[in-house]
């Protein structure tokens, strides 16, 4: 089982949709790739490990998918500043998420998808960061740690 997990995590960053739909249909599609789509549904026992983050300024839980995205739930928190490392689609992200009312007051108002651990972190935190190292599993281990 432990290998099969590590296929799920690995393959779809290297750009392959193995485990998820051949295609999606263009209305699903979104003209912007940044763009931050509300995940479908609320947390469920069937779903991954929950994961979780902590920043000085900012808490939040989330799960990974089987096609290498990462939801983060609602009631996660959210750093309102950015720091200096804060690279511009995250910037945009962010402004996205408070535009749309997906972050109010500092909180998440329902479940996010992002198309990666670190564009899920970077918007959280206001800064670039590396979401395998900042993602902890119950145990605390990494993302890293677990996949290499």
């Amino acid at each position: 089982m432990y290998a099969v997990e590590n296929i799920k995590l690995i393959m779809p960053t290297l750009g392959y949709k193995v485990f998820g739909p051949v295609k999606k249909s263009m209305s699903a599609q979104s003209s912007n790739p940044h763009s931050v789509a509300p995940s479908s549904g609320t947390y469920s026992a069937n779903e991954p490990t929950l994961l979780h983050l902590a920043g000085k300024k900012a808490q939040a839980k989330g799960y990974l998918k089987d096609d290498g995205s990462f939801v983060v739930l609602k009631g996660s928190t959210f750093c309102s500043e950015e720091t200096k490392s804060c690279q511009g689609f995250l910037k945009e992200r962010r402004a996205e998420l408070l535009n749309l009312k997906q972050v109010v007051n500092g909180k998440f108002m329902q479940n996010v998808e992002f198309n990666s651990t670190s564009s899920a972190a970077g918007c959280i935190l206001g800064a670039s960061v590396n979401g395998k190292v900042k993602w902890l599993y119950p145990d605390g281990t990494t993302l890293k740690d677990r996949i290499g």
